[in-house]
């Protein structure tokens, strides 16, 4: 009877062991997924606000050295320039689907789709930036490209 309680403890011991070892080897790789996320979030917020700033002093630089509504005429005779246009916009509805997805409110669902026709790109990354801003630091990129804003 002994031997048999021996087996038995030693058994305990063995799955306890293999039980502690399995528990600090997922704590470690969730600890190592969790930098991984908080460098990819504060990597995607730098590259943003960069594109933002780009795109802003792109739109403004521009805009000092011709007048849009002054070449329309011209640019629209075009055929790449029309089919640049059509591919951003296309563009815009795509991400403006993923828009409609994360957000809830209606009146919010109005102000990005103007936001996005009249300032393209520079919408685009504000709305990332904003999704990324309002992420909890215990989430990651599934919650901001899946996750809804309530």
């Amino acid at each position: 009877m002994k031997t048999g309680l021996i087996d038995f403890c030693s058994q305990v011991e063995r799955y306890k062991a293999f039980f502690n070892f399995n528990l600090c080897n997922y704590l470690i790789k969730l600890h190592h997924y969790q930098s991984q996320c908080v460098f990819m979030i504060t990597s995607l917020k730098i590259i943003f606000a960069f594109l933002l700033a780009w795109m802003i002093y792109i739109v403004i630089s521009t805009g000092i050295e011709s007048s849009l509504f002054e070449q329309w005429n011209y640019l629209a005779s075009i055929p790449w320039m029309r089919a640049t246009l059509w591919d951003f916009y296309a563009n815009v509805f795509v991400i403006y689907c993923w828009i409609l997805y994360k957000e809830t409110s209606v009146g919010a669902k109005i102000c990005w789709l103007i936001s996005m026709i009249f300032l393209g790109s520079i919408a685009s990354c504000i709305y990332v930036l904003y999704s990324l801003f309002r992420l909890r630091p215990d989430e990651g990129i599934r919650e901001l490209l899946i996750g809804r804003n309530y």
